[in-house]
């Protein structure tokens, strides 16, 4: 069984292992394959009639239909060093084909910065007769590395090679899309035009961000102010990285108003799916309540073509790669259709994300840090629920608490800055507010989680299943005819976010004799692990966490951790008053009777029961 780290806000496992699976990852369900490409490598390539005429009469034996220095023998060494001399009489100089072997990895955090070079990187990988999915694997693992590492490059481009046959790839936020095969023996013409013309394709502006000035730093961008109007803001820092080059690759700035440097913000820049929530509307609206970030800008990023930036590309007539729709994503859940069971292959999807940006006025903090004062996490996570609360007042649900998405704030805000301050279900603690709930790409209008009920339809859940109620696990429904609380499953999310907080601690050296019984290790190993056999049996396994979290638990977790220990008293009457309702639910629906307790009632009882640990420790 193999953990991971509570904290993704920068991979530090860089082994060629871990790369590999995250690449893999990135391209399940996400590879397809376009017979249009060809098509528009040739076109890309313009008139080079001249040049392909030449290069094959200095370079290509017609009679053997063999290209000079071409590998020979039943062990012919590496193609690159003859691929690459072609490379260079038929490609602009400005890009530059990297075979995969050369150089190492260049994933450092702080790499993301680096100036433009004015080169272009194509990145070539070769294999043996057949090309396998871990071909593409490694491949794509070092173009994960090349986007992380440089933010002005919207997608990449590698090329996959043996000894016969040449496979030209685009990378983007939306997946992976392959060119059909070319013999470079048998089809000498097409070969030359089309790698001319994915060089052209690579250098091509279209494939760098001109809204960012990146030659030299600061970097600039340009965007919206406040008030609307156009702004230009300097990046100081990454403050996260998601290192990741398809979904939404989100990156976390803080920035400064160019002609206001002491205007400090953070800026959001990811790549939203068009069949997401709008974030950006949804915090324009919330803005301002109790426990949510304080929006100041939002736009969808273009070029100085004015065209939007997204991930269209040759999209009409795609082919799903066969080999890349076997496996099910398993670090986040997505419920999308009723009729997809648990145990299917799901269907290849290519999305249309669309490159967004967001400004906000204040940066935080996650909680692991301040693990050593309880104090200040359980009164973070009491004031991200009144944020959760703010919201559901609003007219939405959040549907994604988890740990990444609770920032503790640098400094308090004053209670009284809020517009609903007055009417928050409990005084605000100490008059301000600690901590905000972020990140709502996942929200949804409650009016639209009951339609879809009461129209006998399944709503779409998403979240990261580490933090998901058992029961939204084990039914992937939030609500059902008998039971509407629309709440519940996201109240639990906040214990789940508490317990793996309290007991994140690295295991003592030398290991104590009662380390691998304790609820450090049972969490760590069993909630956060890659390897989940099935939604329905972590589910079981989370009930079992609480039940063993419980003051009824004939067999309760012991904490190795002095730290730890004190977050039981409050982990225990958290997990008791969960299974409580989880048992008042079941019941409901059963019986077909509603749900006893309003959502209202719910967040008083999570409130009051942090608001007596957090006076216990004060």
């Amino acid at each position: 069984m193999k953990s991971v780290s509570i904290d993704t806000i920068i991979e530090t496992d860089s082994d060629e292992d871990t790369k590999l699976k995250s690449a893999q990852k990135n391209l399940q369900r996400h590879v397809a394959q376009s017979p249009d490409f060809l098509p528009h490598l040739s076109a890309k390539a313009g008139d080079c009639d001249g040049m392909i005429e030449d290069i094959i009469a200095s370079h290509y034996d017609q009679e053997s239909r063999r290209w000079e220095d071409w590998p020979r023998g039943l062990d012919p060494g590496s193609v690159y060093p003859a691929l690459h001399t072609l490379m260079k009489l038929c490609c602009d100089p400005e890009v530059h084909f990297l075979n995969k072997i050369e150089g190492g990895s260049n994933a450092s955090a702080s790499v993301f910065l680096t100036s433009f070079s004015g080169r272009h990187t194509v990145i070539c990988h070769e294999y043996n007769e057949l090309m396998t999915q871990e071909d593409l694997f490694c491949l794509g693992a070092h173009v994960q590395d090349y986007l992380s590492s440089h933010l002005f490059f919207k997608y990449a481009y590698g090329i996959l090679f043996s000894y016969h046959r040449i496979t030209f790839v685009r990378f983007d936020r939306a997946g992976a899309i392959l060119s059909e095969s070319l013999s470079m023996a048998e089809q000498p013409e097409s070969f030359i035009r089309c790698l001319s013309g994915f060089a052209a394709l690579a250098k091509d502006s279209d494939a760098l961000d001109d809204s960012i000035s990146f030659l030299k730093q600061p970097f600039l961008l340009s965007g919206r102010s406040a008030h609307d109007a156009t702004a230009t803001f300097a990046i100081e820092e990454c403050l996260y990285d998601k290192r990741s080059f398809r979904g939404s690759s989100t990156r976390i700035f803080q920035i400064h108003d160019v002609d206001h440097p002491e205007d400090k913000y953070v800026l959001k820049d990811w790549w939203r799916s068009r069949d997401d929530a709008d974030e950006a509307e949804i915090l324009r609206k919330v803005s301002g309540l109790f426990g949510l970030p304080e929006y100041v800008s939002h736009w969808i990023v273009r070029g100085s073509n004015g065209l939007v930036q997204d991930t269209a590309f040759l999209d009409d007539n795609l082919v799903p790669v066969p080999e890349f729709i076997a496996e099910r994503e398993r670090n986040m859940i997505n419920y999308g259709d009723p009729d997809l069971d648990e145990e299917e292959e799901p269907p290849f999807n290519r999305e249309l994300r669309i490159h967004s940006r967001l400004v906000l006025r204040h940066k935080g903090h996650h909680l692991v840090p301040f693990r050593e004062s309880p104090l200040v996490v359980l009164t973070a996570i009491h004031d991200a629920i009144l944020g959760h609360w703010s919201l559901y007042k609003a007219g939405y649900v959040h549907r994604n608490v988890s740990y990444g998405n609770i920032l503790v704030l640098p400094s308090p805000i004053p209670a009284t800055n809020y517009q609903n301050y007055a009417g928050l279900p409990v005084p605000a603690l100490s008059n301000q507010c600690t901590a905000i709930l972020n990140d709502f790409d996942n929200t949804v209008l409650s009016s639209e989680l009951i339609a879809a009920v009461d129209a006998d339809q399944r709503s779409e859940e998403k979240g990261t299943i580490a933090y998901m109620s058992a029961h939204l696990l084990l039914t992937k429904s939030r609500i059902n005819e008998s039971y509407r609380s629309l709440v519940l499953d996201d109240l639990e999310s906040f214990l789940w976010v508490l317990i793996g907080t309290a007991t994140w601690v690295a295991c003592p050296s030398p290991v104590p004799t009662d380390w691998d019984n304790s609820a450090e290790c049972w969490i760590q190993e069993g909630l956060f692990r890659e390897d989940i056999p099935n939604l329905s049996s972590f589910a079981y396994a989370k009930y079992g966490f609480l039940d063993r979290f419980s003051s009824k638990s004939w067999s309760r977790f012991k904490f190795c951790d002095d730290t730890s220990r004190r977050y039981a008293s409050v982990i225990t009457k958290l997990s008791d008053y969960m299974l409580d309702r989880n048992s008042d639910r079941k019941k409901a629906t059963r019986a077909k009777q509603p749900f006893p307790i309003d959502d209202d009632a719910l967040y008083l009882d999570i409130l009051n029961i942090l608001r007596e640990s957090i006076q216990s420790l004060s």
